[in-house]
């Protein structure tokens, strides 16, 4: 097994070579972001339950370093505004399996966002 290093979840650690997620668990994550968002608006972006659907399949998002992903998403561009659409965050992946978390080749979450007149958000989420 070929091994990369990267900044881990207690410092530096070992991980597999990336890994492919299952079609069927990418579909699972998918119609889950699917029914947390389609024809909803939200007072602030549902990060944490994006994120909840991906724990929930053992899938973690991660930042350039390798841990887990911690940050602040910016931007209140209102939709319909040419900026909101550099209002966007792509998250890297790992899968957890038997405990070894493993980089996800195959797939992304993105995220994008923009504030209708209302003052609520506009959310649009997939797995990529």
């Amino acid at each position: 097994m070929r091994i990369i290093r990267t900044a881990g979840w207690e410092g530096e650690q070992s991980l597999p070579m990336p890994k492919v997620l299952p079609p069927q668990v990418r579909r699972s994550i998918s119609r889950n972001i699917y029914d947390l968002l389609t024809g909803k608006y939200f007072e602030q972006i549902p990060l944490q339950g994006l994120f909840d659907i991906l724990k929930a399949h053992d899938v973690y998002p991660i930042d350039e370093e390798g841990s887990n992903w911690s940050g602040m998403l910016l931007g209140g561009k209102e939709c319909g505004d040419p900026q909101a659409a550099d209002q966007r965050a792509d998250f890297d992946l790992v899968w957890e399996v038997d405990g070894q978390r493993s980089p996800v080749k195959n797939a992304m979450l993105t995220l994008s966002w923009c504030v209708m007149p209302s003052g609520k958000y506009e959310i649009t989420s997939y797995l990529g």
